[in-house]
């Protein structure tokens, strides 16, 4: 087996050093210790802070809870009928009129099953005995969870989930006050970022730094002039 990296952590890895190199890191044991603080940065924004989760825009937030409601009230409806369809099937009847009165039973144990309510007692014994009943163990659950819903949803408007500036993630937020904290720390001089226009010539050591390590965490296209100073102006200083 080979010792070589592959070409993937061949590639972090030559992000990182350009990266120490502009911080103007010579030591290798220090720059060995900070490749491991950048993949650890990495993966705490990956994973942990579920940075690779979009944010949700203010208008989808309050559609979604329209929708759960809107989602209830139709799961309500369609039980509903599945019971009718059981309620009139003949209970002599043939393959189709087996078909009606066995759909609602198979269905309500799927989704008890879903919700994490058992279909057996201890015992393994049916908790509901379908033979020749029109028993519904969801009666009314459904409607009530849909005007449940509706009275949380009411208590909010679109504007209330508006964020200052949509394209900050905080998990991104946070992985730029990390760099900023380790920048200050071999520097000496607190992390800046001109809101330039993003062109190069202007950029700052701090900005070079961050997109220097951006392929590590996969932010290359996150990151520019002014997501960069606005994440420090959120919530920097961080510890490093």
């Amino acid at each position: 087996m080979s010792d070589q990296p592959s070409a993937t952590q061949m590639d972090l890895f030559t992000h990182g050093e350009t990266a120490l190199d502009i911080l103007g890191v010579v030591d290798r044991g220090r720059r060995d210790l900070m490749h491991g603080y950048f993949e650890a940065w990495a993966s705490e924004y990956l994973i942990i802070n579920k940075g690779n989760v979009a944010r949700p825009r203010a208008r989808d937030i309050t559609r979604a809870v329209n929708d759960i409601e809107q989602a209830a009230r139709l799961i309500d409806r369609a039980l509903a009928l599945l019971l009718a369809a059981r309620q009139t099937a003949w209970t002599d009847g043939d393959d189709t009129e087996n078909c009606r009165r066995a759909i609602f039973p198979l269905m309500a144990e799927e989704i008890r099953a879903a919700m994490g309510m058992p279909n057996t007692d201890e015992k393994g014994e049916p908790v509901i005995n379908w033979d020749g009943g029109y028993e519904d163990p969801f009666a009314g659950v459904f409607r009530r969870m849909a005007y449940r819903v509706r009275t949380v949803g009411a208590r909010f408007e679109t504007a209330d989930f508006h964020g200052v500036d949509r394209s900050r993630h905080p998990a991104l937020v946070i992985l730029i006050c990390r760099l900023g904290g380790v920048f200050e720390v071999e520097t000496g001089r607190k992390p800046a970022a001109p809101r330039s226009g993003d062109r190069p010539a202007h950029r700052s050591q701090f900005e070079r730094f961050v997109r220097a390590f951006a392929p590590i965490a996969g932010i290359e296209g996150k990151v520019s002039s002014k997501v960069i100073a606005g994440a420090l102006r959120e919530a920097y200083p961080l510890s490093a």
